[in-house]
């Protein structure tokens, strides 16, 4: 049986088209293209936030942020500077802990408090860049809106 790829735990599907197949216990993977995590790294130790590009035995592919710089890449998001996450990889030998970044109670997730703190959805933000993208440079289309809020000014401009 084949899915869309989602955000487990998060409830929201990054929408790239691709699909997972569900492992023989009947649950879905939860580490797929798409899945929002944190990553804890060793030598040096730190973590990293992002949606999974790729995994597998070499290590992991991955679109975001340090946590270190997570508020920094908020605060320059909000001021309409450009703004990119990484692309990166870190071999599989650096790789100390992966977890799914989901929402604990009521403790957000990150890609919640990312998407209350700059009103931009995580998937325009870390989902794969085209060409001519430039993440969080100004773009309206990549604010969330409302059904009632009116378009953006840049948005009917377009037009």
């Amino acid at each position: 049986m084949e899915r869309k790829v989602g955000i487990p735990g998060y409830g929201r599907s990054l929408d790239w088209g691709e699909t997972s197949q569900q492992g023989d216990e009947g649950f879905p993977d939860a580490f797929v293209p798409g899945a929002m995590v944190v990553v804890t790294l060793n030598t040096p130790r730190e973590k990293f936030w992002g949606a999974i590009l790729a995994i597998n035995p070499a290590g992991l592919s991955i679109r975001g942020v340090g946590l270190n710089s997570f508020d920094d890449f908020i605060r320059q998001v909000n001021s309409g500077e450009s703004a990119m996450a990484n692309v990166v990889f870190f071999p599989m030998h650096r790789i100390e802990r992966l977890e799914i970044d989901a929402r604990n109670f009521d403790i957000p997730s990150l890609a919640e408090g990312f998407e209350a703190k700059t009103g931009r959805r995580v998937s325009v933000m870390l989902g794969p860049q085209r060409e001519g993208s430039s993440g969080a440079s100004g773009a309206a289309r990549d604010r969330t809106e409302s059904p009632n809020q009116a378009p953006a000014a840049d948005d009917q401009e377009a037009e």
